[in-house]
């Protein structure tokens, strides 16, 4: 997806041509081996960067690549996803310790803030000064795919149910 939109978005650069623009790609998980550089991202990100997104949940592995982007002082303008599950932060007392305590790292060490509690994550990348912007939603996805076709009562009681306990919105799907 990063590679596809850079590419439509350098054809449109008066210096579009050969090694005009980077395409560069993070790392699921740090290289062991091989040029430092290259550790966390395939081609050293340069210039104004976007981080994407196929999906943001509760925002670990968005702020986890904001993180990686900031060692290299990458100049982050946008992060933009393709769909935004309106789902909270991770939630202290209730979600999994680990998990709260690995987002409580990456959040305090990106914002420079305590973390105090469920945000949306839009809320979480606004904290650290970056623009959110999502391409669909599930409030809007969930109710249109639910007029479309026969969910069970359960599976729709299933789904409030859980973003009552961790939606970051209201969703009605009926």
């Amino acid at each position: 997806m990063g590679v596809l939109s850079t590419y439509i978005w350098a054809q449109n650069e008066p210096n579009f041509g050969k090694g005009s623009h980077a395409l560069p790609m993070g790392r699921g998980k740090p290289k062991e081996h091989g040029d430092p550089k290259d550790r966390y991202f395939l081609g050293k990100p340069e210039g104004n960067v976007v981080v994407m997104e196929d999906v943001t949940t509760t925002g670990s592995s968005t702020l986890r690549e904001i993180a990686k982007l900031s060692k290299i002082d990458a100049n982050i303008t946008a992060v933009i996803s393709l769909t935004n599950r309106n789902e909270l932060t991770p939630i202290p007392g209730k979600d999994d310790e680990e998990v709260v305590e690995k987002f409580r790292k990456i959040y305090e060490s990106a914002v420079g803030e305590k973390y105090e509690g469920p945000m949306s994550v839009e809320e979480a990348i606004f904290h650290m000064g970056i623009p959110y912007y999502a391409l669909s939603e599930a409030r809007t996805l969930l109710p249109a795919m639910f007029k479309k076709k026969e969910i069970p009562e359960p599976i729709i009681r299933s789904i409030e149910e859980e973003f009552k306990e961790y939606g970051a919105i209201k969703i009605k799907l009926r």
